[in-house]
């Protein structure tokens, strides 16, 4: 049986020339191969390589079949308190936030918590705290979202001295606020991340999302002038850097609301 380093390249190799179904069918007769030589090393490598294959895919009861082998082999060989074992657990947890199955969700972001304050790194923790925040979000518990966006911020601004990192956190936590209609918190918070934008030499696509919530967050305060402005700064950021996608639609769509509560669009 070849070694794991063999399989990956054989794998590498099929990916790049386009045989995805091939690579699959690979995967999944190394991997039974494995299983009948006792290979634990190379059960663990294909178990999460197919796990991953299978997340990419969209082929999301596959993924968790594969990432709970994954999870399974790793604690026969002592990995439980591993950033592989973090990876798994987080991925498990994603993956349950995606399809809706929130209590499974829960339970496996508890145990990528528990593993992480091991081996973890600030890296570990951002990720965590933002994909919790999402899970809140998908429950309906604003409140405790908003906590795990103000953690997050708290790593990129204080632990990470991060200034592009600590604009995106801004920004994820206005949104959230604004759900709460906490609008003034909101504009602080993207006042600060604009700011920090308009300092760099080159913009980006967070630029504009923090220009389209600053839009959103004139809407409520029912400054509609405003609103229109941030809208009209954000459509051409939004067309550079990634199209005229559905955020696009979007952010169009509440500028001519804008526009229609003003009464049309003024003449220029």
């Amino acid at each position: 049986m070849m070694n794991i380093n063999e399989i990956n390249k054989e794998i590498d190799s099929l990916y790049q020339s386009g045989k995805i179904d091939e690579a699959e069918t690979y995967m999944k007769d190394q991997l039974t191969k494995a299983k009948e030589d006792g290979n634990m090393e190379v059960q663990m490598v294909l178990t999460y390589t197919l796990a991953d294959f299978y997340r990419a895919a969209g082929k999301y009861d596959d993924a968790v079949e594969k990432y709970l082998e994954s999870e399974s082999v790793m604690q026969t060989l002592n990995m439980s308190s591993t950033r592989d074992m973090a990876a798994v657990l987080f991925n498990l947890a994603n993956i349950y936030r995606i399809t809706g199955k929130l209590d499974e969700a829960y339970k496996y972001f508890d145990k990528t918590l528990h593993v992480i304050e091991i081996c973890g790194d600030d890296n570990y923790f951002l990720s965590y705290y933002n994909n919790l925040s999402a899970l809140h979000q998908s429950a309906g518990k604003l409140e405790e979202s908003i906590d795990c966006l103000k953690k997050a911020l708290y790593i990129t601004d204080q632990k990470m001295n991060d200034d592009l990192r600590s604009a995106m956190a801004r920004t994820n936590l206005a949104a959230a606020l604004l759900r709460l209609k906490r609008a003034d918190e909101a504009r602080e918070h993207l006042a600060s991340a604009i700011s920090f934008y308009e300092s760099r030499p080159h913009t980006d696509y967070h630029y504009s999302t923090a220009l389209s919530a600053m839009g959103d967050v004139c809407m409520v305060k029912g400054d509609l002038e405003k609103a229109a402005e941030y809208f009209e700064r954000a459509l051409p950021e939004i067309e550079q850097h990634m199209g005229q996608n559905q955020f696009y639609s979007i952010v169009s769509d509440n500028l001519e609301s804008v526009y229609k509560m003003m009464g049309g669009r003024p003449n220029k």
